[in-house]
């Protein structure tokens, strides 16, 4: 009786596996995770601004630009991208970069970047 305890104890701690992203989701995905790392590239702290917060500064988006290039998002962001669900998703690059860009699909079924964090 332990061992049978035991064992649906685990399966019930396992973690629920996300749903497999379609190809069009990866596609306009892929298209965002392009666009960041253009924009870090050429060095757009309005747009990261924005994205990190309204009270981002141009020290806080220097510093997120260099995580996003130190992280190369447009060739990486595959091995980086975490579903949250059906219309969530996000890249996390706790390593090398440790940052975390959140994603969120919208009513027309366009992807968005929404947020630019670093790892705390």
């Amino acid at each position: 009786m332990t061992k049978l305890a035991l064992l649906l104890a685990i399966t019930l701690l396992q973690p629920a596996t996300a749903p497999a992203p379609s190809d069009a989701d990866l596609k306009s995905i892929e298209k965002l995770a392009t666009e960041l790392a253009t924009r870090a590239e050429a060095g757009d702290k309005a747009f990261v601004s924005r994205l990190i917060s309204d009270k981002a500064d141009d020290a806080g988006a220097a510093d997120m630009i260099d995580r996003i290039k130190r992280g190369d998002v447009a060739k990486t962001f595959r091995a980086h991208l975490a579903l949250r669900g059906a219309d969530a998703a996000g890249f996390n690059y706790h390593d090398p970069s440790h940052f975390q860009v959140d994603l969120k699909k919208g009513a027309g079924g366009r992807w968005a970047l929404t947020r630019l964090s670093v790892c705390r």
